[in-house]
């Protein structure tokens, strides 16, 4: 891969109902340079409880994990600069999260996720 160069994921993991943590690696050869993840990537993994984004990632696209229904936490990396349109929306069981400094975040991006109080 050209230096300067990135990877966008192409993958989708689309209602899955088994998938419960999910962490991206950085290491493999697949995912190296990895920066944007492909949108509606997890949507509706309704048992994903738990997602760590490793940093290099730029951007959470549209939808990338709306109605996932049971996701109680996530990993941001401070690389992140953008989180899309409903990236997050219903997700019920949401808590607090932290978000890095100068994020643009899309419409109803935590759209009912009536438990995240906040989002610092």
């Amino acid at each position: 891969m050209a230096e300067g160069s990135y990877r966008r994921a192409k993958y989708r993991i689309y209602r899955c109902v088994c998938l419960r943590r999910l962490w991206l690696p950085t290491a493999h050869r697949s995912v190296r340079n990895l920066r944007v993840l492909e949108a509606r990537a997890f949507e509706n993994c309704v048992s994903l409880e738990e997602i760590y984004i490793p940093e290099g990632v730029e951007e959470i696209p549209d939808k990338a994990f709306y109605r996932c229904h049971n996701l109680k936490q996530i990993t941001l990396p401070s690389t992140l600069k953008k989180i899309g349109k409903e990236a997050f929306a219903f997700c019920y069981a949401l808590s607090d999260t932290s978000l890095p400094e100068n994020i643009v975040v899309g419409e109803r991006a935590f759209f009912c996720s009536s438990n995240c109080e906040r989002i610092v």
